[in-house]
């Protein structure tokens, strides 16, 4: 487990660590980061992915698609079973569904699959980045606008995104097999595998203006069920669901992964705890660290595969 560690974690860990001290002893413009990766780097790799992506259309992302709803529904329906029992807020039940719904498939889930399982991986982790882009814009957007706003103005908002637009692109040219001429396929590739390391430079610069942690009991209580919990329950979900190899893997590694540090931003957008989600992504996210090499180990089956 140290050697999975040291291979696949230690790198991201690196990385990670570099944009957290940059954040913490540089002040950089990171709306400018951000707008580069949201409207330029990530939607050309979501591009390249889902075009590069032959088995799109087949019955296995079917299967992912449903598995990472029926987890979302059982995600909402525990969240305010609980919320009822032990009377939580709804502001507080609201960042629970947020944080445990919505997995950093995108900073954390691309390069950790790829430096696992390789470059056939990192494909389909970006197919279920492609998936949980889609919840974290249209379900993730419900859940943190109820009572707070128009729902429907907030997911036109979300439709102004060129992920959607990018996405019905890519499945265009998938579904009709339409060849891009290498010359301009290569920038698009290019520019798509930039994204990697700079969304993970800037999650550190993101998590390093964290300068306080709340309600740590539950911190740490959603920290473990999104680690632990939800993974090891979505394991026979995905049996069950029939999906084998590369795409179990991918798939139930992309479910563990902590949650987005968009969670945090939802809800400060709409006046939920940003505070406690803050925390929650924080803790998480380090801890993930561990979580994610023992599970990693578990599905090379102990062995040492490099």
């Amino acid at each position: 487990m140290i050697e999975v560690f040291i291979q696949v974690m230690l790198p991201v860990l690196i990385v990670f660590a570099l944009g957290y001290l940059a954040g913490r002893f540089f002040d950089f413009d990171n709306k400018t980061l951000s707008t580069l990766s949201l409207y330029l780097l990530t939607p050309a790799l979501i591009f390249q992915s889902i075009y590069k992506y032959k088995n799109f259309f087949e019955l296995t992302t079917l299967k992912m698609l449903g598995a990472i709803t029926l987890i979302a529904v059982l995600i909402i329906a525990g969240v305010e079973l609980a919320g009822k029992i032990f009377k939580l807020d709804k502001s507080t039940r609201v960042v629970l569904i947020l944080t445990l719904m919505l997995s950093n498939s995108g900073n954390f889930g691309l390069p950790i699959n790829q430096y696992a399982f390789g470059d056939e991986a990192l494909l389909v982790a970006s197919v279920l980045l492609v998936i949980y882009s889609f919840y974290t814009n249209t379900v993730g957007v419900i859940v943190a606008a109820a009572d707070k706003s128009d729902i429907k103005q907030a997911l036109l908002g979300s439709l102004k995104m060129p992920f959607f637009y990018v996405l019905v692109a890519a499945l265009a040219l998938n579904f009709f097999h339409v060849e891009i001429p290498a010359p301009l396929f290569k920038p698009i590739e290019l520019i798509g595998l930039s994204a990697i390391p700079l969304n993970l430079l800037q999650l550190g610069f993101n998590l390093s203006k964290i300068r306080k942690l709340e309600r740590l009991p539950l911190v740490f209580t959603a920290s473990a069920i999104k680690l632990a919990v939800i993974p090891f329950g979505s394991y026979f979900l995905l049996m069950l669901l029939g999906l084998q190899g590369l795409d179990f893997k991918s798939t139930i590694l992309q479910i563990a992964m902590p949650p987005a540090v968009y969670c945090s931003i939802l809800a400060a957008h709409y006046d939920s705890d940003s505070e406690l989600a803050s925390s929650i992504v924080f803790v998480s996210t380090i801890l993930s660290f561990i979580s994610l090499s023992v599970l990693i180990y578990l599905l090379m089956g102990g062995s040492k595969n490099y």
